[in-house]
């Protein structure tokens, strides 16, 4: 449950949770009071590993300390919106822990690790209710003297979906073929519903690191055609509208040809004078796509208490075919972390924005969803959704959770729902 394969640059210490505690381990770390001395050599040491050429990591089994190491990992995971362990589809946990505080070194600094969680507390964290949505499977054995089965079921409450097994035995992982069955179709089914839309997400993440797409369909998509004349010129004229009204605030996309078919580079004056002007033969490729920011110029804000910390909030707008006869993709862009913006937030607000959308159906919708949004952060909306849980509508719109209960797994639902995108 240690580091069985790890190189000698992982340290040697004893680890309170092992019998015969004065033994000289190799252990991930050992613990001084709340501290894991050592854990930040060995995330490094993981992280190494994980970002290497040849790695492709699908999921993490941890035994004992090993299984506390993989929800500190899923944690990190979580919390910095996907951008540690990038990737991360499920954990397991045999023999794992959870009565016990999180370690005070836990959050990663140094060269290697980006400053996405520079700016919050190990005691944040600890507080925080933000429920992890990777599909969790959690192994324990009644018999268990080392690790009671109340210690393992204390990590429940931080996962979304939890799944537990228990089994007779002590403290060991049950290899039993039967059981074996139930690890292989917990992975299968975890790996198989990440949708193809959660696939395109990633590779959109993984090329654009600084933006995340707030929201997550499960559905299939066809490619889209283009539109007809007719909606292809009302989406132009409103894309060019709004590039004038928001000049610094607009940003393309999708792109603009030329007459021969190249690229043309959008300047600040081209968005001014508008930006199918300029030449002749030029046209937008479809499905056109922008962002527009949200946060008003800050004269015009009342009470910067009410708006997120990202002044880089955006809502993305993707027209369809129809459009305005239906109603378009409408995402949040941002570089939030899910302390700083909750899952249930990004909900709430697009709820907020998509509603503003179907009412103006037939009509361009985009300015009026602007302002929705800017109405739900202006109203108070970012404390009032910190528990809002979407209608089954919203919640299509959510990413796929696991399901499909193995006959010997029990599924425990947590009371709360917090959204990753």
């Amino acid at each position: 449950d240690a580091a069985d394969n790890a190189d000698d640059g992982l340290h040697q210490g004893t680890d309170d949770r092992q019998d015969g505690g004065d033994k000289l381990l190799r252990t991930w770390w050992h613990r001084n009071g709340n501290e894991y001395v050592g854990l930040e050599k060995s995330l490094d040491y993981i992280r190494d590993i994980w970002s290497s050429k040849d790695c492709n990591i699908d999921g993490i089994l941890g035994f004992s300390q090993g299984a506390r190491l993989a929800h500190l990992i899923a944690l990190l995971h979580a919390a910095s919106n996907r951008r540690f362990f990038p990737g991360l589809k499920y954990v397991i946990f045999a023999s794992g822990y959870g009565d016990v505080p999180l370690p005070i070194n836990l959050l990663p600094v140094g060269p290697g690790w980006d400053d996405t969680l520079a700016s919050f507390t190990v005691e944040e964290l600890s507080t925080s209710e933000m429920r992890i949505e990777l599909p969790s499977l959690h192994i324990m054995g009644l018999a268990d003297r080392l690790i009671p089965v109340e210690s393992s079921r204390a990590v429940l409450d931080a996962y979304a979906n939890p799944m537990t097994h228990e089994h007779p035995g002590g403290h060991h992982v049950p290899m039993q073929s039967a059981v074996v069955d139930i690890y292989l179709n917990f992975i299968n089914d975890a790996v198989d519903k990440l949708s193809k839309k959660d696939q395109a997400q990633a590779h959109a993440v993984a090329n654009v690191p600084d933006k995340k797409q707030a929201e997550v369909t499960s559905k299939e998509e066809e490619p889209q055609r283009d539109p007809d004349e007719d909606h292809a010129q009302v989406q132009q004229d409103e894309c060019e509208s709004l590039a004038m009204i928001f000049p610094d605030e607009f940003i393309l996309h999708s792109q603009i040809l030329n007459e021969r078919g190249e690229v043309v580079n959008i300047k600040r004056e081209d968005m001014e004078a508008g930006l199918g002007n300029g030449g002749e033969g030029r046209r937008f490729v479809h499905p056109i796509s922008y962002a527009i920011k949200i946060r008003p110029p800050s004269d015009q804000i009342v009470d910067e208490a009410l708006w997120p910390s990202d002044d880089e909030l955006s809502l993305r707008v993707t027209y369809s075919s129809e459009y305005p006869d239906a109603s378009p993709r409408l995402t949040l862009d941002h570089t939030m972390s899910l302390l700083q913006f909750k899952g249930s937030q990004e909900q709430a607000c697009l709820k907020a924005i998509r509603s503003a959308a179907e009412d103006e159906v037939g009509m361009p919708c985009v300015m009026g969803c602007v302002y929705a949004a800017r109405d739900f952060f202006e109203s108070g909306g970012l404390a009032a959704s910190v528990d809002f849980t979407p209608t089954d509508a919203y919640a299509n719109d959510a990413i796929e959770k696991s399901a499909g209960t193995p006959e010997d797994v029990q599924e425990t639902h947590s009371k709360t729902t917090d959204e990753l995108l």
